[in-house]
């Protein structure tokens, strides 16, 4: 069964802003215009923490190593060097709180 992870009260994210949670591999929730996406954290070009090294812009997580750009609404690549897409995670609004579903492993 899927596992709901508590993020945060629904204004803590403010708009363009994010927030990391640390599970199995970190998380990254965005706030895009009071819409929120779940993205793993790591660049699937050589894993460095999109947050912690790259950029947001508009509506694009930018690697800061070499430059790879994401979606941050669906996690496709928008720009090489990186070839797979992030990994997605759904977010569920409850009442004022935000929640992440973590599936079931495969």
């Amino acid at each position: 069964m899927a596992e709901k992870i508590r993020v945060c009260a629904e204004g803590e994210i403010e708009d363009g802003g994010f927030k990391v949670i640390a599970l199995k591999e970190p998380v990254a929730i965005f706030n895009l215009g009071g819409e929120y996406y779940a993205l793993n954290d790591h660049c699937t070009h050589e894993k460095c923490s999109l947050t912690q090294e790259g950029y947001v812009i508009g509506d694009e997580l930018e690697c800061g190593w070499h430059y790879a750009k994401f979606s941050i609404r669906t996690g496709e690549v928008t720009a090489p060097p990186a070839t797979r897409n992030l990994k997605t995670y759904e977010v569920l609004i409850e009442g004022a709180e935000i929640f992440v579903v973590i599936p079931d492993p495969e």
